[in-house]
């Protein structure tokens, strides 16, 4: 349900967690199409702005550990 469907069938009052929990399954889901999980979209992103970033930089503006990034970054590939 978008937060607009929500506001509209008497939901308005849905916490900050409850919004950001149905912004994270848009994302998700607009996503889902390209197959790029949201961590993946996040380390893109943080790669064109951090060109010379190495996996530390990036699990750590991330807040993932580098195991999680480097498992990732295998599916990938």
């Amino acid at each position: 349900m978008t937060i607009e469907r929500a506001v509209k069938h008497g939901y308005e009052d849905l916490t900050i967690l409850e919004r950001v929990l149905q912004l994270y399954g848009q994302f998700r889901r607009s996503l889902e199409p390209l197959g790029v999980t949201p961590l993946q979209a996040g380390v893109i992103l943080f790669l064109r702005r951090h060109a010379d970033a190495n996996v530390t930089d990036a699990a750590t503006a991330l807040g993932v550990s580098q195991a999680t990034l480097r498992w990732h970054a295998e599916q990938t590939t």
